[in-house]
């Protein structure tokens, strides 16, 4: 279920994640960030909101370099591609002749999947969770099974990437900061700690399925809209155990 709001102009989706529980509790971080004038939760999760569309993109570049990438960049070193290609560059009959056709590709991200595209990205409050929700709908590449790419395994890695191409937006292995890129202004009086706090109460999540559903919610006269991905897996942002739902199991 989604629930839409409109702060300032923008539309900003809350998500209503699966088996909730109604009695889950507002941690105090939370019940601080929403009370704040138009609500310093609404000023973050706008700039997190563009934050996960640029990490959406990168990965996406990432897949695509991967895909055209000469596939032994997974046993060989960067190193050892460099000595082969020079090495043909010196051996070759003819100048025309081209060698190592396909780039080496050099994972500085450490990503674990490239079977799937990324949709969109989004990032709001999960009232349901009472939790910050960051998060990506994906798909895999057509060519693939449905066997070979929904599984809980392939969700989870798509958590670690999704994570990873978060940092990498601002070059940062730091969760804190990142929430301070968010939350910070100027005139604002953090305490020590206080964005590890943030930290705490976010979630990174991953819709998949071949459509790009996000799940299902209801407009204003509760009409049930939209439908569940296949699969659906979320995490702390700082890690820990994940959930994996199997929608496909309620059909």
């Amino acid at each position: 279920m989604f629930e839409l709001a409109y702060v300032l102009g923008i539309l900003f989706v809350a998500l209503a994640p699966f088996g909730a529980d109604a009695q889950t509790q507002r941690p105090p971080m939370a019940d601080f960030l929403l009370k704040q004038p138009v609500s310093l939760m609404d000023w973050a999760m706008m700039r997190a909101d563009r934050d996960i569309k640029k990490a959406v993109e990168r990965l996406n570049k990432e897949v695509d370099e991967e895909v055209r990438a000469d596939p032994r960049w997974r046993t060989m070193s960067q190193k050892e591609w460099n000595s082969e290609f020079n090495e043909c560059l010196k051996n070759r009959k003819d100048v025309g002749e081209s060698c190592l056709e396909k780039p080496f590709y050099d994972n500085q991200l450490h990503l674990l999947q490239f079977n799937y595209h990324y949709l969109l990205g989004y990032a709001g409050w999960s009232e349901d969770q009472q939790r910050v929700a960051i998060g990506a709908a994906v798909a895999p590449f057509p060519r693939l099974q449905d066997e070979v790419v929904f599984t809980a395994n392939g969700c989870t890695d798509l958590l670690h990437d999704v994570r990873a191409g978060l940092l990498s937006v601002y070059g940062t292995g730091s969760l804190a900061l990142l929430m301070q890129f968010w939350f910070d202004y100027s005139g604002s009086r953090w305490r020590v700690g206080d964005f590890d706090r943030i930290v705490a109460i976010t979630n990174v999540e991953v819709k998949l399925s071949r459509s790009g559903a996000l799940g299902k919610w209801y407009d204003q006269n509760g009409n049930q809209m939209g439908v569940d991905p296949d699969i659906e897996c979320s995490q702390a942002l700082d890690g820990g155990l994940a959930t994996v739902h199997d929608h496909r199991q309620k059909q």
